[in-house]
């Protein structure tokens, strides 16, 4: 089976992240989303370093995934910029929008006047524009699942909040090794985990592949992934020679009821009937980015991607108590100064 080709982004072998034609805004934030947040490369470039502030009031990021664990530590009222993809986490309702993902705007983030500018790899050239502008900057690695936790305590080191960083951070921890265990020994199903699709058919969908956050979570919840390389997009052909026996199309309309966020599939898939997730009705649509933003929500995601694999983990709209701080535990607990 021929898979499409590959390319080098910062040291690493990634899939390109073009949108296709007809590819939907959702389905377009989805895919760079997860390739860049999640896989941008891991080396820093010190040429320019600015010596991080010792009370940062005033913060900057330039990733919703970071605007979510700033929120996460009981920070989020220090957020005066965000990213223009996403919605604002609690406590950061009032700040401005600094620019896409990819090209963020470093004349806006100059104008807030920010103490502190956090950005992933992938937005190394912004950041240094930013210290270049003498502006102190953090770059967080988000590629994995354990880097998203060491970003907790790196975040919250730089912002003088270790204590509820930490707090939460092992929360989090705690939750996903329940996962874990939920799911044990048990077979594991072939799965198909889409970002999305171009246009109103089947013809080019866009999957989950290794060395993406996304596929560590599949990998986390008891899936086994039927792509087992990086490429940007398969056909329909692909879909039937591969033969998987669980289908998620997962995209970036998030509902906050966890009951909703399970939608029937598409009607497309009918025209499949070969497939074995198909004819076995394991076909779900999800209205959740909780599988695809390295931040808070990756415990909901998995706990969800386990109880559509397995049956496991708690039951939907239910979660472990959570320690007071934002995002994840939803009682977004607010900066103290």
């Amino acid at each position: 089976m021929k898979l499409a080709p590959v390319v080098d982004i910062g040291g690493r072998r990634r899939a390109p992240c073009r949108p296709a034609p007809g590819m939907g805004m959702r389905a377009t934030t989805a895919v760079v989303l997860c390739v860049t947040i999640a896989g941008g490369g891991s080396c820093r470039d010190e040429r320019t370093e600015v010596p991080l502030p010792t009370h940062a009031r005033r913060v900057v990021v330039l990733a919703p995934n970071l605007a979510e664990i700033v929120a996460d530590i009981g920070a989020g009222d220090r957020l005066v910029g965000i990213s223009s993809y996403g919605a604002a986490p609690e406590g950061a309702g009032g700040a401005a929008r600094v620019g896409g993902f990819t090209d963020p705007s470093v004349e806006r983030i100059i104008e807030l006047r920010p103490d502190l500018v956090i950005g992933v790899p992938f937005q190394r050239q912004a950041l240094e524009s930013c210290r270049d502008a003498s502006l102190a900057t953090l770059e967080v690695d988000c590629q994995t699942v354990q880097q998203v936790l060491d970003a907790y305590i790196t975040i919250g080191r730089a912002l003088e909040r270790l204590d509820d960083s930490t707090r939460v951070r092992d929360h989090l921890a705690r939750r996903l090794d329940e996962v874990r265990r939920s799911v044990a020994g048990r077979s594991r199903p072939r799965t198909l985990f889409l970002l999305g699709r171009a246009g109103e058919d089947l013809q080019q969908v866009f999957p989950v592949a290794p060395g993406n956050f996304g596929h560590e979570i599949l990998d986390l919840a008891g899936g086994r992934n039927v792509i087992d390389r990086a490429v940007p997009s398969i056909s329909t052909e692909t879909v039937i020679a591969l033969a998987p026996e669980v289908i998620i199309e997962a995209s970036m309309d998030d509902h906050r009821d966890a009951r909703e966020q399970v939608l029937p599939p598409s009607p497309l898939w009918s025209r499949l009937p070969s497939v074995p997730a198909v004819r076995d009705g394991r076909v779900t649509a999800l209205a959740s980015s909780s599988l695809l933003v390295p931040g808070p929500r990756m415990a909901d995601g998995a706990e969800l991607m386990a109880r559509l694999l397995h049956g496991a983990g708690p039951p939907l709209g239910d979660s472990p108590e959570a320690p007071a701080a934002g995002v994840s535990s939803g009682t977004g607990a607010a900066s103290t100064p």
